[in-house]
């Protein structure tokens, strides 16, 4: 039996989520998001878990949307529609959303509790990872329920937030954990570390 949970772990696809800010990302956060979607679409045992937010309704005009759909956005294509459903999932809400447009990509997962913080608790668990960019008090709340929980994160440093604040508390540990080397550049040609951080605490 453990020898065949074992197996089964080793072949089920490994559920990266993505969160950040929901509105006011500068044009090298979109192309990093858009970079980490198209590198996360190439990787076969991946699936992308996201919490549905497209754009906040206060930030109608333009390309303002969210981190989380710039990724999954940038990955879907990438992907292709015969595989989407197993490899995007879209943690989706039982409420309307007064304060911001959702979209769902892939498969539906259904956020348990009513309140934002239940949602929360829903979307980190069972993830193997969670990548963050920017991001405010929610985005702060998930990394805190992802390390508390043990599963693996990567707050982006370089543009200010939640992401920025817990990189630079766990800066020690993630470049550590995730044997960081802090001169090369990363995904989308970035560099993480020197300026004041880059990926991932447990």
């Amino acid at each position: 039996m453990e020898g065949e949970l074992t197996t089964d772990r080793l072949y089920s696809l490994r559920k990266i989520g993505v969160c950040g800010s929901s509105k006011g990302l500068p044009q090298t956060a979109v192309e990093l998001c858009r970079a980490i979607g198209r590198r996360l679409a190439r990787e076969a045992n991946v699936a992308i878990v996201s919490g549905g937010t497209k754009q906040r309704k206060s930030a109608f005009g333009g390309e303002n949307f969210a981190a989380e759909w710039f990724v999954v956005s940038a990955a879907e294509p990438e992907i292709g529609r015969e595989l989407v459903e197993g490899r995007i999932v879209t943690v989706a809400k039982d409420d309307d959303d007064a304060e911001s447009t959702r979209f769902r990509i892939g498969s539906a997962q259904r956020a348990r509790g009513k309140t934002s913080e239940a949602r929360r608790i829903s979307f980190v668990r069972g993830l193997d990872a969670l990548i963050a960019i920017g991001g405010g008090a929610g985005t702060r709340q998930e990394l805190a329920l992802s390390i508390e929980f043990e599963i693996r994160v990567l707050p982006v440093p370089g543009f200010g937030g939640a992401a920025e604040e817990v990189w630079r508390v766990y800066r020690s540990e993630l470049i550590e954990q995730l044997r960081i080397d802090e001169g090369r550049p990363t995904v989308g040609g970035s560099r993480v570390g020197r300026q004041s951080g880059a990926p991932a605490a447990r």
